[in-house]
């Protein structure tokens, strides 16, 4: 128990007032919030470094690439790339985030060490996000251990050094290949019958931006099936496309999330918000009984939140939803 006292100046002449003692409880309080702001604000302008590195590193490689292999020009590489990069996390939200974030446990961990963790993460990340196109490659080509990308980047750099001239005579049809390659692997058959089944406002705006990039540039070819894919989202006659309604029974939530006739993706990132809003031991229930058309970016979100539902004891039940199979490959 506490008890606060006031102390009030001594009237006595020559006496000086009488300094009240701080508990050392209290000062060892103070002293943790003022280590967790630190580290609160520390970790505000690392998250904002690596945004920043994290930009450039993806842009810079993407833009390389492209330039490298004479697909665009210059200045096509750096407006497509600015446009996608803004779209991306637009319309992706936070996927890869939430992703990386199933891996991460701080359940009942003290704030402090939680931030200190969030902190080392980060300025870990940093350097790692330019070596992720090459870690893949080495897992690609049959890596086993973590000394496969530290041999990668030596051999990169010894051969930058001691053969630029031979680097530079490499054909060009032999750039081509391992481009075609790369591209297979990226678009195989079994993608173009998976969106196929997806149905034709999906199928239509991929297999025309295919075919007017191969005609035309990538610039034009990816414009022309965005305007597409933006006819058929205005035409579908946008309006809410699903109403939330919540019942507290007993100690349990019951959420009913009732779809309309036509579901895009306009709302998938508040439905995904939401979603990751649900508290433990609830039951949710996705009502497509009315619905006519669900996007299939709907149909993977509603799916992966069935499938990991149960790790939150999450009763899940679709009513007139066929579920998707939820691709982790990207």
């Amino acid at each position: 128990r506490e008890v606060t006292l006031s102390c009030q100046p001594c009237q006595h002449s020559g006496s000086s007032p009488v300094t009240p003692r701080i508990p050392a409880r209290r000062r060892k309080a103070e002293g943790a919030m003022d280590t967790l702001f630190l580290l609160a604000l520390a970790t505000v302008v690392i998250v904002l470094v690596f945004d920043y590195t994290n930009g450039f590193h993806d842009a810079a490689n993407i833009v390389a690439t492209v330039i490298a292999s004479r697909a665009m020009t210059p200045a096509q590489a750096v407006v497509i790339v600015g446009v996608f990069e803004f779209l991306g996390p637009l319309l992706g939200g936070t996927a890869v985030a939430n992703t990386i974030g199933k891996f991460v446990a701080l359940d009942g961990v003290a704030p402090v060490l939680s931030l200190s963790i969030l902190l080392c993460g980060l300025i870990g990340a940093i350097p790692i996000t330019a070596v992720i196109v090459r870690g893949a490659a080495n897992i690609d080509a049959g890596a086993r251990t973590r000394f496969a990308s530290f041999t990668h980047g030596i051999l990169l750099v010894i051969a930058v050094i001691v053969i630029p001239m031979l680097i530079n005579k490499i054909p060009l049809a032999a750039l081509a290949a391992i481009l075609l390659i790369t591209g297979y692997k990226l678009a195989p058959p079994k993608l173009f019958r998976k969106i196929y089944k997806t149905g034709l406002k999906q199928f239509l705006p991929f297999i025309v931006t295919i075919v007017m990039i191969l005609l035309t540039d990538l610039l034009i070819g990816v414009g022309i099936g965005f305007l597409i894919a933006m006819i058929f989202i205005v035409t579908n006659n946008y309006k809410q496309e699903f109403v939330l309604t919540k019942v507290n029974r007993n100690e349990t939530t019951l959420i009913t999330i009732k779809l309309n006739s036509t579901v895009s993706f306009l709302n998938k990132v508040k439905l995904r918000s939401i979603l990751g809003g649900i508290k433990n031991y609830s039951a949710v229930t996705f009502d497509g009984s009315e619905c006519t058309q669900i996007d299939f970016d709907i149909l993977e979100i509603i799916s992966e939140f069935q499938v990991n539902a149960h790790h939150k004891h999450i009763e899940v039940t679709l009513i007139n939803i066929v579920p998707t199979e939820v691709d982790y490959s990207h």
